[in-house]
């Protein structure tokens, strides 16, 4: 029997690499470019064939210690191969069929996908020019919902916009609807960590954050999410979680990482001046629309598809890949570009901006 739910989805589909053959700049995911210093010799012993045989240790409590103190709030971690898997078993743990869920238009389509093969009501508040150029008027919708859901799932920063809602909105809104859950997805937060909401965890059992190393710390490839609660929840979650699909490639990543934290802040550091500097470029050439960067993208919002259309085509004709961002309702639509840290693929992102 196939599960009914299933049948109704739309697949998540990234958008396309495959038919690009001749790029130079893949800026169309949001994958940053950190190259970590030591990391290669310390995951070779784990590459061995009596390494792959076995199945990973079972313990993760070196590497939950170290991360708890990255977040630096009184916390309970669980670990994940991906922050989408983190979602998946949220959705599991606390959900059921027919649970209302908040999302907005656009965001992460793949939690959607997840939610909607769960049996979870999809409830949209779709994005407009008013919203996006000021947050302020997003947060004063959710506080005035008519209908509440069963639970909210709010990116902060948001993708793809990079706007943010304060930690003390968010409060607002966690109060205001106690009966709700809420997953913030905090997969840039790394990129301005005073953003997080990490400290409203001890306070209240309806939240649950998580968070990704696919983004500031530059290991897509590596599969690792972690999710930050109240020990409550946590424990509950436990009650599902595999407890082998943690690698011992990963576990060795995060304890590297973690270590040599500082690379990470000079990564971030550097990607928030180049923001800056495309950003009075495009500001000069009024294609800039919003102010507020916290995240290693840039996003810019067009009032119909062929304008978006034509600075896109410009890039790929200069073999950079960027992405588009379309929208379910109004007439908007967008192109997020990742911002490089590397200074030739910034000074090529740079110049190519600059000719068009």
């Amino acid at each position: 029997m196939k599960n009914k739910y299933v049948d109704s989805v739309k697949p998540y589909k990234p958008s396309d690499r495959l038919s690009f053959k001749e790029i130079d700049l893949f800026l169309d995911w949001n994958e940053s470019d950190l190259i970590w210093k030591g990391l290669t010799s310390k995951l070779a012993p784990h590459l061995s064939p009596e390494a792959l045989n076995r199945y990973p240790e079972l313990s993760n409590s070196n590497e939950i210690n170290l991360l708890s103190k990255y977040v630096e709030h009184k916390c309970s971690i669980d670990l994940y191969p991906g922050s989408d898997i983190a979602h998946e078993y949220i959705l599991r743990a606390f959900g059921k069929s027919n649970s209302s869920i908040l999302l907005l238009d656009p965001s992460y389509s793949n939690f959607k996908v997840t939610a909607q093969s769960l049996g979870f009501k999809i409830k949209t508040i779709s994005l407009n020019n008013k919203t996006i150029s000021n947050y302020h008027f997003l947060f004063e919708k959710l506080l005035n919902l008519k209908s509440i859901p069963d639970f909210f799932y709010l990116i902060n920063p948001h993708s793809p916009t990079g706007n943010i809602l304060s930690k003390e909105q968010i409060e607002i809104l966690i109060k205001k609807y106690k009966k709700s859950f809420f997953i913030i997805d905090e997969a840039y937060v790394d990129f301005n960590l005073n953003l997080s909401s990490a400290s409203l965890v001890r306070k209240y059992s309806n939240l649950i954050i998580t968070r990704s190393f696919s983004k500031a710390f530059s290991l897509a490839g590596s599969r690792i999410g972690f999710s930050i609660t109240s020990s409550s929840n946590s424990a509950h979650l436990k009650k599902i979680i595999n407890t082998k699909h943690l690698t011992n490639i990963s576990r060795t990543i995060i304890t590297h990482t973690m270590e040599n934290i500082k690379e990470l802040n000079n990564h971030v550091e550097k990607i928030n001046k180049n923001i800056n500097k495309i950003h009075s470029l495009f500001e000069k050439m009024n294609l800039s629309k919003l102010d507020d960067f916290n995240t290693n993208f840039y996003f810019i919002l067009f009032a119909n598809p062929s304008e978006r259309n034509r600075l896109y085509k410009h890039f790929l004709k200069n073999r950079i890949l960027t992405r588009k961002i379309d929208f379910l309702k109004n007439n908007f639509s967008g192109l997020r570009i990742t911002i490089p840290s590397n200074s030739s693929s910034f000074k090529k992102l740079f110049e190519v901006s600059k000719s068009y």
